[in-house]
């Protein structure tokens, strides 16, 4: 982010990781992920992350 100080792009993070969390509070039913170290390709960067989600939702909806 070219012209924001450090400091102020920490706090937008810090604000944006505590609202996805307390919007995933609002339903019992979820799992939050952050899929560190990847970008908005997910799927390219960490493609782990994504198995990992299926086969629980797979093992979730089998019971």
């Amino acid at each position: 982010m070219d012209g924001f100080p450090e400091g102020e792009i920490r706090l937008l993070e810090d604000k944006w990781e505590e609202l996805i969390m307390k919007q995933a509070q609002i339903s019992k039913k979820n799992d939050l992920i952050f899929a560190k170290e990847s970008s908005h390709f997910i799927y390219i960067d960490r493609p782990d992350i994504i198995i990992t989600a299926i086969d629980s939702l797979n093992q979730n909806t089998s019971k």
